[in-house]
């Protein structure tokens, strides 16, 4: 789903509870979208060992340097009004804001993914995390390189209306479950892409 010559690009942005499989929905909707994929975590992973310093000034412009990194890759691939999907995390404040920016300036498409998910499911998920495992998917379009950073478990309270949300996935069961879901929202999208291509 590369983007068609006038075609209005789009970004993907994905909401959910810590641990809820967001990086899998990203991987899965950029295989499937054919889109690119930017992860946050692609750049952090470059910088794991200067953020294992537990000296706070180290830390923090380490920090600052892949949140310099990200914000460019995001203004890069908007610049090129290249259609992506964006998977941050709870340390992407700066860049999130700063893509927000980014989508209104270069006029996207924004589409909304909310994945619900129980709390007790994605803590299981969470526990189940190995800090600092690299995976590579060498077919996803973009960043083939997914990094597990050390997280603090935190849940937002703020609840935001499903109205907020184009699309919502469920993530209550088994992996093959998920997967199903993912199949039937990709195929969600690319209904809904190709009719407003043909306005």
């Amino acid at each position: 789903m590369n983007n068609v010559k006038g075609e209005k690009p789009f970004c993907i942005i994905i909401s959910g509870l810590p641990s809820s499989g967001k990086t899998h929905l990203s991987i899965e909707l950029s295989k499937g979208l054919v889109i690119y994929l930017l992860n946050s975590e692609f750049v952090r992973e470059r910088y794991c060992n200067s953020m294992k310093d537990y000296f706070d000034n180290v830390f923090l412009s380490t920090m600052n340097q892949v949140n310099i990194e990200n914000k460019e890759r995001c203004t890069i691939l908007c610049a090129s009004r290249t259609s992506f999907i964006f998977d941050g995390n709870s340390l992407d404040h700066e860049v999130y804001a700063r893509l927000l920016q980014l989508l209104d300036h270069f006029d996207y498409e924004r589409i909304n993914i909310r994945i619900k998910s129980s709390e007790e499911k994605c803590k299981e998920n969470y526990s189940k995390r190995k800090v600092g495992s690299v995976f590579v998917d060498e077919s996803v379009l973009g960043d083939s390189v997914f990094f597990t950073p050390a997280l603090v478990w935190k849940v937002n309270n703020t609840d935001v209306s499903d109205d907020s949300f184009q699309y919502i996935i469920e993530n209550y069961g088994s992996i093959e479950e998920y997967n199903n879901n993912i199949k039937e929202l990709i195929e969600q999208i690319k209904k809904a892409r190709s009719k407003q291509n043909e306005r």
